[in-house]
């Protein structure tokens, strides 16, 4: 209910202030809705091999984006014949998508970027998840990220894989029955990563995207923009994009853009949509379910806060955004069975029914 007020208030107050037209507006409402109701609708009896069946269906969510961002990038390395940053802005695959700026495909592919720790970890489970296949396929979509956004240098995705990175095997130090394995693991892979970056530190140097870590910093004007809105422009009632975030045209972040657009409404409805799913995270987090279902969630979860906080996901690709709904419907639906009010239960890893 509060993802439907959120997309229809937001939506109709664009609509009134002319930044959409009416049937793409349509599209939109209906497509987000329809994306939460399909994975809130997803369970044992729609996906085979359940749970481990969910892993697959989160590789395929995030297989999309990743291949169009690939698409788009290949298309415009061929068109420009340079590894440069094309001012930010490159043309989509699709004939009809325009130009779309460098770090909307950075959200895009911050997922399959954090799909490395997903590959490093995922042999340790057991092989009714078809492993080796899946292993596969992480590693090559991980891959494709993080090549994606080398090329278009952008920093969020590569950021957000290293502490997904970090997190993932902290959490299977503590889960994990013989955690002193992961332990030697996890400081062989630093030792060998120190070892490399110690020994080819200035040819890494010589990426392009090394330059993008060491300008801007605290002087990146987006954090001007964030000023603005909380100091005012958040509470504009009806939005209309009327505050002054400088050269910029969106705030970088999700609810603050959304308070740009649409004012302080969709906003709320927006922001208590997300806390609300934030506790159901926590909930599934805590339940039975194996360790690789959870991995994949928790790389979603992490890829899309990071993505909302640092860009304009709606006003980039309601799709994208439609697709984090239909997870946000899988995690709904994942607390109820967790709760147990459903015949297929998935017990607290702290005991109860």
């Amino acid at each position: 209910m509060v993802l439907s007020l959120f997309s229809i208030s937001y939506y109709t107050i664009l609509l009134v202030h002319g930044f959409i037209e009416p049937f793409p507006a349509i599209q939109c409402v209906l497509a987000i809705n329809l994306a939460y109701l399909i994975g809130f609708n997803s369970g044992d009896d729609t996906i085979a091999s359940w749970p481990h069946g969910l892993c697959w269906v989160f590789l395929a969510m995030i297989m999309g984006p990743t291949i169009f961002s690939l698409l788009s990038t290949q298309t415009s390395l061929d068109y420009y014949s340079s590894f440069e940053t094309f001012d930010r802005e490159i043309p989509g695959y699709w004939l009809d998508a325009g130009k779309i700026t460098t770090t909307i495909f950075g959200t895009m592919t911050a997922p399959a970027c954090c799909l490395l720790s997903v590959t490093l970890l995922g042999f340790k489970e057991s092989s009714k998840t078809d492993k080796y296949k899946l292993m596969f396929f992480c590693g090559i979509f991980s891959l494709v990220g993080i090549y994606v956004n080398l090329i278009l240098q952008n920093r969020m995705p590569l950021v957000t894989m290293a502490f997904v990175i970090i997190l993932a095997f902290v959490y299977y130090i503590f889960t994990d029955r013989k955690n002193y394995r992961t332990v030697f693991y996890a400081l062989s892979l630093f030792l060998i990563s120190a070892t490399v970056y110690y020994y080819f530190q200035d040819y890494i140097q010589d990426f392009s995207i090394m330059n993008r870590f060491k300008e801007e910093k605290f002087d990146n004007p987006r954090y001007s923009a964030w000023f603005t809105m909380l100091s005012g422009g958040l509470f504009n009632v009806f939005g209309g994009r009327t505050a002054d975030l400088g050269k910029l045209k969106y705030a970088h972040n999700l609810w603050l853009d959304v308070s740009y657009d649409a004012g302080i409404v969709p906003f709320l409805l927006l922001l208590g949509f997300y806390l609300a799913h934030c506790r159901s995270v926590f909930t599934v987090f805590r339940s039975n379910l194996p360790n690789l279902v959870t991995l994949f969630i928790f790389v979603i979860w992490a890829s899309t806060l990071a993505s909302y906080f640092f860009e304009p996901v709606i006003q980039a690709s309601p799709i994208f955004f439609a697709l984090n709904s239909f997870f946000f419907g899988v995690i709904s639906r994942l607390e109820i069975l967790a709760h147990g009010t459903e015949p297929c239960v998935l017990a607290y890893r702290n005991g109860g029914n």
